[in-house]
């Protein structure tokens, strides 16, 4: 997935998730699963994540002068709004200079006037941003990954007047200093957050493939074909009685998938659907790729399962076996 690394505007999916969360007030946070490697190697310095003597540190609060990028220093130190559709206004400045050039002579200032846009200053926020861990693992290839809750420390609120403003400003200072960020419920658990990892996920309980559903085609061209291919197949993977739906966001919106165990699942591209991919332990990873660059990989590492006759019929064969 891409790393951008400021928005323009509030996300689509950032506004999908404000709809879908009833609560008024908004946490700006996303989770990251990053592997003992990449901590090693400095990466998340910035963020206070480190090993020293080889133990896992963590700093739980990041000031704001540690934060980099541009907004961070907005954070910090404010910035100036240049109102150029505005009508310009005489602005003074003065200064002073040596008499005669010569500075045992003394001084004198001298004021000059121009013509310049208006300005308006927004004042420094000063918001920290919060690192907790959630989860450590170990997997079977001597891998650790650890999987943090990042949040900019602040609450927002839907009905205040500067929602807006404020929640922009949020995205684009976590984004800056974790390519990654989306929007909780203020009352969101530590499970609910493992369930969000930051791989252009969307995850949805097993109960509401309605939701998921919408949340599906709300993000690409709404045909009645594809509205209806894609219920037709999500119905069939409800029949599978699987754990939880998974729906892409970002640069991974064009997947929708079912997890049936954490090593186990299904992943449909709603805008091609020209095959059926049961991924493994991998799934996070592969599941970014292109369909190009997931056939590249060993056989091992995923079933491609084309939408033949009897498609149904054999991915219920293979799931019955490996679950």
């Amino acid at each position: 997935m891409g790393k951008n690394l400021h928005f323009r505007r509030i996300p689509d999916y950032v506004e999908q998730g404000i709809e879908r969360i009833e609560s008024p007030y908004i946490l700006v946070a996303t989770t990251l699963v990053v592997k003992e490697e990449q901590i090693k190697t400095g990466e998340f310095e910035h963020l206070g994540i480190q090993f020293i003597d080889n133990k896992l540190n963590i700093s739980k609060v990041i000031s704001p002068e540690n934060l980099k990028g541009r907004y961070a220093k907005r954070n910090l130190n404010g910035y100036d709004i240049v109102h150029r559709d505005l009508p310009k206004i005489h602005k003074t400045y003065s200064w002073e200079v040596p008499n005669f050039g010569d500075p045992d002579k003394g001084y004198h200032e001298i004021c000059v006037t121009r013509l310049v846009y208006q300005r308006k200053h927004i004042a420094p926020r000063e918001w920290c941003i919060r690192v907790e861990l959630l989860k450590e693992e170990h997997l079977d290839d001597g891998v650790r990954l650890f999987t943090f809750k990042i949040t900019v420390d602040t609450i927002l609120c839907k009905t205040e007047s500067l929602f807006r403003d404020d929640l922009f400003f949020a995205l684009n200072l976590l984004q800056e200093n974790t390519f990654s960020c989306n929007v909780f419920d203020a009352k969101t658990t530590k499970e609910d957050f493992l369930k969000t990892r930051s791989v252009g996920w969307e995850i949805f309980p097993a109960g509401s493939l309605e939701r998921a559903i919408c949340y599906a085609t709300s993000q690409i061209e709404k045909t009645d074909e594809v509205k209806k291919r894609i219920e037709h197949r999500a119905e069939f993977l409800q029949s599978l009685k699987p754990t939880e739906y998974i729906v892409g966001f970002g640069m991974n919106r064009r997947y929708f998938g079912a997890k049936f165990k954490d090593n186990l699942v299904v992943f449909e591209n709603i805008e091609y659907g020209n095959a059926i991919y049961i991924l493994f332990d991998n799934w996070m990873e592969i599941s970014k790729m292109s369909r190009i660059e997931i056939l590249q990989r060993k056989e091992k590492d995923f079933i491609r399962l084309p939408h033949r006759k009897n498609w149904e019929q054999v991915l219920r064969h293979n799931l019955d076996k490996l679950r």
